[in-house]
């Protein structure tokens, strides 16, 4: 590695808390307002980990919103 990349990736080492912690801050909104969505499920936080929500997956009950996966 050169010393270029290592100073790059040395400063890229101090983002990802503030790139959590927004990421959370998303994901508690879309949770909340998606669960008032009948069908619609979105994911629980175990009260024993802190999720950094790189993605969103929801459960979705095709029946109920009259949806197909296509």
């Amino acid at each position: 590695m050169t010393e270029f990349r290592a100073a790059i990736g040395r400063e890229q080492l101090k983002k990802p808390g503030r790139m959590v912690e927004s990421r959370r801050r998303n994901a508690a909104y879309l949770r909340k307002h998606l669960q008032e969505i009948e069908g619609v499920t979105p994911p629980n936080e175990a009260s024993c980990a802190k999720h950094a929500f790189y993605y969103l997956a929801l459960r979705i009950e095709s029946k109920t919103l009259r949806v197909t996966r296509e």
